[in-house]
C-alpha cells in the first residue's frame, strides 16, 4: 500500500504541468511622487500584469495607462502613503505611456513608459 502510495505520489511529482494553467501576472512596482512616477520593470512580454502602485508622495494620484491602438486603462486614484493594485492585460507589443491624470501632474512630469516585446 504504501509502495502504491508513494509511486504515485513520484508520478503526479514528475507530471508536466497542465498547459492549460494560465500563467501568472507579471508584478510591475510603480513608485509616484510629486511629479515622477516610476517602473521598477522597463520591458515585459505580452500577458496579464499586475502594476503594483505605491504613493510616496504628499498629494492624491492615479495611474492610466495608455498603448498601442487607443488601449486606456484608469486605475483608482492612491492615497498619499497608501498603495493599490491594478490588473491589467497588455497583449500588443510596443509602448504604453503610464501617467497620472491628477490637476497638471502629467506636465509636471508624472509620467513613464514600459514597452511590450516577445
Amino acid at each position: 500500500m504504501r509502495r502504491a502510495l508513494a509511486a504515485g505520489l513520484l508520478l503526479a511529482l514528475a507530471a508536466p504541468a497542465s498547459a492549460a494553467s494560465p500563467k501568472p501576472p507579471v508584478a510591475i512596482g510603480i513608485a509616484q511622487r510629486e511629479f515622477h512616477i516610476t517602473a521598477y520593470r522597463k520591458a515585459v512580454k505580452p500577458g496579464a500584469v499586475r502594476l503594483n502602485v505605491q504613493n510616496y508622495g504628499e498629494d492624491t494620484h492615479n495611474l492610466v495607462v495608455r498603448g498601442p491602438r487607443g488601449y486606456r486603462l484608469q486605475g483608482p486614484d492612491v492615497l498619499p502613503g497608501e498603495h493599490d493594485t491594478i490588473n491589467a492585460k497588455l497583449l500588443r507589443r510596443g509602448t504604453y505611456l503610464l501617467i497620472c491624470t491628477r490637476a497638471n501632474h502629467e506636465q509636471l512630469g508624472m509620467k513613464t513608459k514600459i514597452t511590450v516585446r516577445r
